[in-house]
């Protein structure tokens, strides 16, 4: 759950007693050869990933305008499109001629593409939460993000991952090349993004719940 989650109950349920209690991210099997085959089919590329259904509202067009800016400038940035749904055919016609954009399908192994990965976007219109950018924090994959929705209560700018203004291509290819180009700055949001996965782990959660039914069995 997230800020914009518990907004959204205290508008429909305004006499609702309402806890923040955010969800934790999934840790998936990498298998080391399907990692090295990914990296071999980008090699010498700063390889960035979009991973999502692709509907509207998960901001693939930004990524895809950002590609369009760092097309020429930076041509050692790979985009890697992870995903599919009913916006993939007006995307696929928004990346014709950019040789810097592959769509990949969805994908089942995602610790494989976490880990050959070098940076996760998610430029989001909107969102509940974002798994997936904490999947990728755990995973040791820096992001960046929107400030939509409950993004914001998982990345602090500059901090555990990159921010930007929803729909704003410029900013995510400017913070982009940002990353790919300052390795100091690329293992600071790498940390960050690890302690923030860390304060959202099950272990974590799993006592924050006990701790709220004991709260609520002590005052029944």
């Amino acid at each position: 759950m997230s800020s914009e989650i518990i907004h959204q109950l205290e508008k429909r349920y305004p006499d609702a007693k309402l806890v923040k209690i955010p969800s934790s991210p999934v840790t998936y099997p990498v298998s080391q050869d399907k990692v090295e085959k990914i990296k071999a089919q980008f090699h010498g590329k700063f390889l960035v990933i979009h991973a999502a259904n692709m509907y509207a509202h998960k901001g693939f067009d930004v990524t895809i305008e950002a590609a369009r800016l760092l097309g020429n400038t930076s041509p050692n940035i790979q985009f890697c499109l992870l995903g599919d749904g009913k916006e993939r055919e007006a995307l696929a016609l928004q990346a014709k001629g950019l040789s810097n954009v592959h769509f990949a399908g969805k994908q089942t192994n995602m610790g494989d593409w976490f880990a050959a990965a070098d940076l996760l976007v998610h430029p989001s219109y909107s969102e509940g939460l974002g798994s997936v950018i904490l999947e990728a924090m755990a995973a040791g994959l820096p992001v960046v993000a929107t400030r939509a929705g409950g993004i914001p209560d998982i990345i602090t700018h500059s901090v555990s991952g990159r921010l930007i203004e929803v729909g704003d291509a410029d900013q995510l290819a400017s913070s982009i090349k940002d990353i790919a180009n300052d390795t100091t700055l690329r293992n600071r949001l790498i940390v960050g993004g690890l302690e923030q996965a860390k304060a959202c782990d099950i272990n974590q959660t799993v006592l924050t719940y006990q701790s709220l039914y004991q709260t609520i069995k002590d005052g029944s």
